[in-house]
């Protein structure tokens, strides 16, 4: 089995002056200084043989960092270098609607067709980027590698990881930066994501992408059915739900936990959805496609997570279709999916449903937080005392 840890490049300088930085070779802003601290720690215990560096500074220090602790030679490869952005580079971004209006209009809804003068298609990075980490998988087989990058280049190899063509760009998600993600090669040399575009190294305030603009999820639609309209979770529903929840009687609901969820959408990490009923927000729910907590966290199962109709739209079909547009969004990258559910009265309705859709007790127990309960243990009643489900889609 072969690892490879992907990460894309500390925040540089392009980043923060919102300009195209493509194979411009700026400089590590000093907000990127310390994720490259957090980095370096994240990969401190991790047993890597070798590391691979697309050749600009900002890579170039970004994988300096992930080998403070393994004092191991950085190799270069022109292969893992960014989109060669020709006459965009060194743009800022706000002028790039005017002055190239055909050309920004498929970077932004058509990306797999972008091409501009001077610079490199992107059907070609597609390609590069997929024969690059190849080629490098293949020379070290059986070895813990990391290969350091850039956002658009991996951006193309996880939608080739992802086992989709490169018109699924789309789906794939902005990693932020210094975001780790890990594929396995296993004996048919077929990569396997494991994670995508992980952040949990860094604080809040040293998140790059949950400033961005580019954190704005596009609009997305699911359909609508007689009364009820499913969409992706925007930017406005964390407050309404929070909101209607207290008023519910949830007096710690807050719109943090949505928050998250959408920055969590922003990167590729999760699918989150909504329903309205009449034009009123009425629930939610996240897909996370490669999860790696609970009973089948690491397994390559995708989790469904915050499942929530608000109490007066419940009995209502609302959360029958959420669950439905939920498992087909699950059942794209895995042939099983799994949730947890709350033990105590509060979640009866939810326990009552999932047995009704046919998901059964994984055979791990309690669950208290993201450990197992020991046999005969005593154990607090709360919303951490949760069952793992499974349920087979394919």
């Amino acid at each position: 089995m072969t690892k490879i840890y992907l990460v894309r490049h500390a925040e540089a300088m392009g980043n923060v002056q919102e300009f195209f930085q493509g194979r411009t070779d700026c400089e590590v802003s000093e907000k990127g200084k310390k994720q490259l601290e957090l980095l370096a720690e994240r990969f401190k215990d991790i047993p890597i043989e070798a590391i691979y560096s697309s050749p600009l500074k900002r890579t170039i220090d970004t994988a300096e960092a992930v080998n403070k602790y393994h004092g191991l030679p950085i190799i270069r490869n022109e292969g893992l270098i960014e989109v060669d952005g020709g006459v965009w580079e060194g743009k800022p971004w706000a002028d790039l609607p005017k002055l190239y209006p055909v050309e920004y209009d498929l970077w932004q809804n058509k990306m797999h067709k972008f091409y501009i003068a001077d610079g490199e298609k992107m059907t070609e990075v597609f390609e590069r980027m997929k024969t690059t980490v190849n080629k490098i998988a293949a020379e070290n087989d059986g070895r813990t590698i990391a290969v350091v990058s850039h956002g658009c280049a991996l951006r193309n190899f996880l939608c080739y990881a992802m086992g989709k063509p490169i018109s699924a760009l789309k789906d794939v998600g902005w990693s932020d930066n210094t975001a780790v993600s890990l594929v396995e090669y296993g004996e048919n040399g077929v990569p396997k994501i494991i994670f995508k575009n992980s952040n949990d190294h860094l604080t809040g305030e040293l998140s790059t992408l949950s400033g961005s603009k580019w954190s704005i999820p596009e609009n997305i639609e699911y359909g609508n059915f007689g009364k009820i309209h499913v969409r992706n979770l925007r930017n406005y529903d964390p407050e309404i739900f929070a909101r209607e929840e207290v008023q519910q009687g949830w007096l710690y609901a807050s719109p943090e936990k949505l928050e998250n969820r959408l920055r969590d959408n922003v990167t590729g990490k999760a699918v989150s959805i909504a329903a309205d009923y009449d034009g009123v927000p009425a629930g939610y729910v996240s897909v996370y496609p490669y999860c790696m907590w609970g009973a089948f966290g690491g397994k390559g199962y995708s989790e469904i997570v915050d499942f929530n109709v608000l109490e007066k739209f419940r009995r209502k079909g609302v959360g029958t279709l959420l669950l439905d547009i939920a498992e087909k969004i699950a059942a794209e990258y895995s042939d099983t999916v799994y949730l947890g559910v709350g033990l105590h009265s509060g979640y009866g309705a939810a326990q009552r449903l999932y047995v009704k859709r046919g998901y059964v007790p994984d055979g791990s127990g309690v669950w208290y937080g993201d450990k197992v309960c020991n046999p005969y243990s005593a154990c607090v009643n709360d919303d951490d005392l949760i069952l793992y489900l499974s349920k087979k889609l394919i």
